[in-house]
């Protein structure tokens, strides 16, 4: 497998270079995304079992939001009334190295402008999933719906990744994405992902060196934000060391520990497996 990384490192550096601007483009506007989704889900689960039993005990509980405001982390859990009380909320400067280090305000207070609209539009996605009045939205059994807002150049996207209800699973797929305007109004939804695909965590005694799977959608030629998104929330758990995601254009490999993103062109991936042959 080191020979292979070299050989596509190879490839990679000697790519043209409108090829390598585009996948430089690719992987940077992907991981940025990506890396903003995954903070905002592993400070919702840190700080669900930091709370344990008090959230258990608040009888008006109306749900938890998590997002990114500056360099800060914040998860916020707020009642069921029409004025969104904040009741708790956890803030992390650095969630990414310092999980464990966080502030707790126990506190009640109003949600903010910011809170407001990612709660809002959150509501929408959510609201269009159980209308489901146009049969856009697939649904399985013990397949749950996460929706993540994200605050992007003042407009506020919305993605949605499917959660497994089973333990020792990852789930890949069965993800969306709505768009809203700047001034939260909806705009527009799509399919990340056709299919839902259901990976094991792996047999502890033995490594699995990768786990692969295509992207036929069109606005996705490497591997996606939720995939990656996905792929580091569970990296602790699985037994893969990478996910390899192959389109008609791209092949995208993700290195699990070290978060490390490789993009090349279907055309190299495709001379260093015949190489690899001989």
């Amino acid at each position: 497998m080191r020979i292979l990384l070299v050989a596509i490192a190879i490839l990679v550096t000697t790519a043209s270079f409108g090829q390598k601007k585009k996948i430089k483009r690719l992987k940077k506007e992907t991981m940025a995304i990506a890396m903003e989704m995954y903070k905002s889900e592993l400070a919702s689960w840190h700080s669900t079992d930091v709370l344990g039993d008090k959230l258990r005990a608040i009888p008006n509980l109306g749900g938890y939001l998590s997002y990114t405001d500056g360099d800060e982390t914040i998860a916020i859990y707020y009642d069921q009334s029409e004025d969104i009380n904040i009741l708790y909320e956890l803030k992390y400067s650095q969630i990414l190295e310092l999980k464990d280090v966080y502030t707790l305000d126990t506190i009640p207070r109003k949600a903010t402008t910011l809170e407001k609209r990612l709660l809002k539009t959150r509501n929408v996605a959510r609201n269009l999933v159980q209308n489901n009045e146009d049969q856009f939205f697939s649904f399985y059994e013990n397949v749950g719906w996460n929706f993540v807002p994200l605050l992007i150049d003042d407009k506020v996207t919305v993605y949605s990744i499917a959660g497994p209800q089973l333990s020792g699973q990852v789930l890949i797929g069965n993800d969306y994405k709505f768009e809203f305007d700047k001034k939260d109004a909806f705009v527009s939804k799509s399919k990340i992902h056709k299919s839902l695909l259901t990976f094991s965590y792996g047999d502890e005694d033995k490594e699995t060196e990768q786990v692969l799977h295509s992207h036929i959608v069109e606005d996705y030629p490497i591997i996606s934000e939720t995939d990656i998104c996905t792929l580091m929330l569970y990296e602790p758990y699985v037994t893969w060391k990478q996910h390899t995601v192959i389109s008609d254009s791209y092949v995208s490999i993700f290195i699990l520990k070290e978060k490390q993103l490789i993009v090349m062109t279907r055309k190299a991936w495709d001379k260093i497996y015949a190489s690899d042959k001989k």
